[in-house]
């Protein structure tokens, strides 16, 4: 690895804005299928064998970092290049809401001076036309689409986009589609739609302690806080990251956000580091949780307050709900990927049990449970 380089706070929330060479050393874990990614880049651009690529993770897992990192690591051989159009749908793509949207996006990101017919044809409802022109601006090269968030585009575009993306894909023959996803919609999981199978689906590891220990010391280095970077290899320190760890999980994000004002003063006491973190994440969970109903943001709570996995039955009397208002709430919050379900070693395995996708949404509702309790 090269010399640190010194830079601002990381961009945890796009990283995309940030060089290849910050982004790289701000990596923690992961890298093998970063290498994975970059590699089927490299392969579909001198081959055309294409092996479409889904990474799954929850938020803040490190979905569009991954793929950052993948794509600019490809594309910074000239060779490579050369070979390769890249088309990069941002999760924040807002005027996407149908396919010809999708085309017209994509076509503007490769070449903004084909603005102005893309949007006659979209205006005009020609798929075609957009298809054409799209396939005339990539020419003999290999067209990379990113597509950030697919479930959402896909919720947005509805089954006939998804199903019209796929012909594209198939017809035009030289397209990479790599996406991310938090969930599996029905576009990606039902037997039934063209895209079940044809995507090689990647779940995102979170960060072990020992990994986001490597991510503060970088981000100490970075800073020339040799203070914070010789604390990071004391016992204390182990200690008190490990309490944290215990607490929210490996998300990237949660500890890039946590480096960003790391001191050995602060990260000794992991009960002020993780209500620090919960507090600036606050905004992500209350939205997301104010999308849900009553009932499944009780079972929520009544797992958050449970000291590990539990079954249906002990969530329903957690939350206080029938046992069979538990089994079909949680098999919706199942399929959105808020929970997951599955066997315990050395107990029943007939039983399922559940627990959070993401440990720090746990996390966070009890923080917020307890909130002004002493």
């Amino acid at each position: 690895m090269s010399a640190s380089l010194p830079a601002p706070l990381h961009p945890v929330h796009n990283p995309r804005t940030a060089p290849l060479p910050h982004l790289e050393q701000a990596t923690a874990g992961h890298a093998a299928l970063i290498a994975r990614v970059r590699s089927r880049i490299e392969t579909a651009s001198r081959s055309g064998t294409r092996a479409h690529t889904l990474l799954r993770g929850p938020w803040g897992s490190g979905k569009t970092h991954i793929l950052a990192v993948a794509t600019g690591q490809a594309l910074r051989s000239e060779k490579v290049a050369a070979r390769v159009a890249l088309a990069w749908l941002s999760d924040d793509a807002l005027p996407i809401s149908s396919y010809p949207d999708l085309l017209h996006e994509a076509i503007t990101t490769l070449g903004p001076e084909h603005a102005d017919e893309a949007r006659a044809a979209r205006l005009a409802a020609s798929v075609s036309d957009l298809e054409d022109l799209l396939a005339t601006i990539v020419g003999r090269r290999l067209l990379v689409l990113v597509a950030e968030h697919i479930d959402v585009l896909f919720d947005r575009i509805g089954g006939a986009g998804a199903r019209a993306l796929r012909g594209f894909v198939e017809t035009h023959g030289r397209t990479l589609v790599l996406a991310s996803a938090s969930r599996l919609v029905p576009a990606l999981s039902s037997r039934a739609e063209p895209w079940y199978g044809n995507l090689d689906i990647d779940t995102i590891p979170p960060l072990g302690t020992a990994e986001a220990v490597s991510l503060l010391r970088h981000r100490a280095t970075s800073a020339g806080d040799e203070q914070l970077a010789t604390w990071l290899g004391t016992a204390g320190a182990a200690a008190a990251i490990e309490t944290v760890h215990r607490a929210i999980g490996g998300s990237p994000r949660a500890w890039q956000i946590i480096a960003d004002t790391a001191r050995p003063s602060t990260l000794g006491q992991p009960a002020a580091t993780i209500s620090k973190l919960l507090d600036t994440c606050s905004p992500h969970y209350q939205h997301e949780l104010l999308g849900l109903a009553n009932t499944e943001r009780q079972l929520l709570l009544g797992l958050a307050r449970a000291p590990g996995p539990i079954t249906v039955g002990e969530l329903a009397d957690n939350a206080g709900l029938t046992a069979n208002t538990a089994a079909v709430t949680l098999r919706r919050l199942a399929d959105n990927a808020w929970v997951r379900g599955g066997k315990l070693p050395g107990e029943d395995q007939r039983r399922t049990y559940y627990q959070f996708t993401d440990p720090m949404l746990a996390a966070y509702l009890l923080w917020r449970d307890t909130a002004g309790t002493t």
